[in-house]
């Protein structure tokens, strides 16, 4: 009895503890955990002056973050513990929200300071080139984002972006000062200053594209500045012009081009001038000056205007002249003797001031052999190639356009053809006086006459063989055809001109020539 009764005690004792374990309260362990803590970020900013920023968020607890990076994007949700986002900033400060996740889905938020600046760009190396008065600066440099430029005469300020080139035009020859600062992208800057002399001999031909401003006066009530070209396109196709206007002052009131070396007037004694003038019958007036004493001078000279409020170009025969004394100023007059009045009636524009051949007799202006400014037409055959292009090489020849002569391979006769509208007369005047660039001395430069009947019906003169003396400079070359027989009655328009005449060209430098004022005499 005694036995069962002990059975009976333990089975009600292990009841009682089974029952307490289920009915036991865990509420506490659950609203023990803790949302994350230590909330905080590393940032890894990158030292090129992007700007890019790497955030990791970190805390203690936390297995997820959203981050609020404070430059205006979104809000970056879900980065997990471990993991970053890249951002971009401008220089300066900003706040940055980490936002923890632990389990349980508390959270736990921190604001944190960021400090963006960049570093001063390096290694800055600025290249000048200077052309007369233009000047072209290119830059770079290390953790350059751009550049800015002061050309040091008191313009604005031009920016210059990474890889380009900025081209800048001064007034005057002079001394500048000129600034370059690469910019980082923030305050951090890196300055290179230098002195540069910016000058321009004014040499005809003269344009005013860049041009010494202190070499163009004006006297006597005359007002003049360059300007854009209000009329550009056909005749005048140029970006700058002189607009003077006479003004009620002095009936002889004028303008005055002054040149940097004397007019040489022994190959070009014609001097010409585009001009747009209110009026047709405007006398224009010229003449030529010594530098320092108005009394040695050319006498005046003067041309009427054909055109009324169109571009025209006009010329002034100095071929009468004594052309010792040393000109150097360029004088211009409109309408000397009368009284100006300002305004639309009194202003008229220039341009294009240069010398000129004096057309050969039997030929006008439009056709004459002379310094390629005004084109005969030209052709080629069997191999020649030939074009109007800038001159390459002004010293010795300052024209601004001269013929180009190729002689590629096709046959060893391979040749060009300038076609004039008039008729040569080589009765009295039989040599031709030429100027010719060639590559090397020695070559051979072959000439005749053709006249106006096609092939195969054509009729030529006699051949005339020039040779060149020197290499890659500008030298004159004479052809003389005094003793070669015209056949009457032929109209010999075409110039026929043949490089090493019976040599097979190539189409190189070897065998490419320039020619420029061609004259009759």
């Amino acid at each position: 009895m005694n036995k069962m009764k002990k059975i009976l005690l333990g089975l009600f004792s292990l009841v009682f503890i089974i029952t307490s374990c289920e009915n036991e309260d865990f509420s506490d362990a659950v609203y023990s955990v803790n949302p994350p803590d230590t909330v905080s970020a590393h940032f890894s900013i990158t030292q090129d002056n992007t700007g890019t920023v790497t955030i990791t968020p970190q805390a203690n607890g936390a297995y997820k973050f959203d981050i609020t990076p404070g430059n205006g994007k979104d809000v970056v949700k879900g980065v997990e513990n471990g993991e970053n986002v890249k951002q971009v900033y401008a220089e300066g400060s900003y706040t940055v929200g980490v936002k923890a996740y632990g389990i349980n889905n508390l959270t736990a938020e921190a604001e944190l300071p960021l400090e963006v600046s960049f570093r001063a760009p390096e290694n800055l190396d600025v290249t000048f080139t200077k052309d007369a008065l233009t000047l072209t600066v290119e830059a770079e440099a290390d953790y350059a984002s751009a550049f800015t430029v002061d050309f040091g005469d008191g313009s604005d300020v031009k920016d210059l972006a990474i890889g380009a080139e900025l081209n800048h035009v001064y007034a005057t020859s002079a001394d500048y000062t000129v600034k370059v600062t690469a910019l980082s992208g923030g305050s951090a800057t890196t300055v290179y200053e230098e002195t540069l002399t910016m000058s321009a001999p004014t040499l005809l031909p003269v344009g005013f594209e860049a041009f010494d401003t202190n070499t163009f006066i004006s006297f006597g009530g005359n007002a003049h500045e360059i300007i854009d070209n209000p009329d550009k396109g056909g005749l005048n196709p140029s970006n700058k012009v002189v607009k003077i206007t006479k003004n009620k002052d002095q009936t002889w009131a004028g303008s005055v081009l002054q040149l940097t070396n004397p007019v040489d007037l022994s190959a070009k004694d014609q001097i010409k001038m585009k001009i747009w003038a209110p009026k047709v019958g405007a006398k224009v007036t010229m003449k030529l000056e010594n530098i320092s004493d108005g009394a040695i001078n050319s006498g005046e000279f003067s041309v009427s205007t054909t055109k009324s409020k169109t571009w025209e170009e006009l010329t002034w025969d100095f071929s009468g002249i004594d052309k010792t004394p040393e000109f150097r100023k360029v004088v211009i007059f409109y309408e000397l003797g009368t009284m100006g009045a300002g305004g639309d009636d009194w202003t008229f524009y220039v341009d294009d001031f240069k010398q000129a051949v004096k057309p050969v007799v039997g030929f006008d202006p439009g056709s004459a052999i002379a310094d390629f400014e005004v084109l005969p037409t030209l052709s080629g055959f069997d191999g020649g190639a030939q074009e109007i292009i800038n001159n390459p090489d002004k010293n010795g020849n300052s024209s601004d356009k001269v013929l180009k002569l190729v002689k590629n391979a096709g046959q060893t006769w391979g040749g060009h053809k300038l076609t004039y509208t008039d008729v040569f007369d080589m009765s009295k005047e039989g040599k031709l006086r030429l100027k010719i660039w060639s590559p090397r001395a020695g070559l051979k430069l072959t000439a005749k006459f053709e006249n106006d009947v096609p092939w195969p019906g054509v009729v030529g003169t006699a051949e005339v063989i020039g040779t060149t003396t020197k290499a890659s400079e500008w030298e004159e070359m004479v052809l003389d055809f005094s003793d070669v027989a015209f056949a009457a009655g032929n109209n010999w328009t075409n110039l026929v001109l043949f490089i090493d005449n019976g040599t097979m060209g190539d189409g190189s430098s070897n065998f490419t020539v320039y020619l420029d004022d061609i004259v009759q005499f």
